[in-house]
């Protein structure tokens, strides 16, 4: 049985949901000198949380179809960030309908790569 996208999609969506879950409950760090926050968002995932998130779904999916992916091994320029290629796309915690270059996911895309800035770009989308 072939996996449709809509329900890898779901699946994406419940690992992100787990996570966060687990964000909230442990705890994170964003900034040292803040302590221990219990407030996370998707940035958050993708900038400390990126590899339980992409375990995560290569566990749910129930056909060896998917790979994690440490950008910084194929992009010498990219910072460490665990994404998940499935169907010669591109996924993570921000980006569930995917990409097909590793370049186009936000993570690499935002300038600067900051929780205030991705914060901000969800402000302004909400405003228009």
């Amino acid at each position: 049985m072939i996996m449709k996208e809509k329900d890898f999609q779901k699946i994406l969506l419940n690992a992100r949901s787990q996570v966060l879950n687990r964000m909230k409950e442990k705890g994170f760090f964003y900034k040292e000198e803040e302590g221990v926050r219990y407030d996370p968002i998707l940035w958050d995932i993708n900038n400390g949380w990126c590899e339980e998130f992409a375990i995560l779904v290569e566990k749910s999916v129930p056909f060896p179809e998917t790979e994690c992916l440490w950008l910084d091994d194929i992009l010498p320029d990219a910072g460490s960030h665990c994404v998940i290629s499935w169907r010669q796309k591109y996924y993570d915690a921000e980006c569930i309908d995917g990409v097909k270059s590793l370049r186009k996911l936000p993570i690499m895309t935002r300038k600067p790569n900051t929780r205030e800035a991705f914060i901000e770009n969800l402000v302004s989308v909400l405003e228009i």
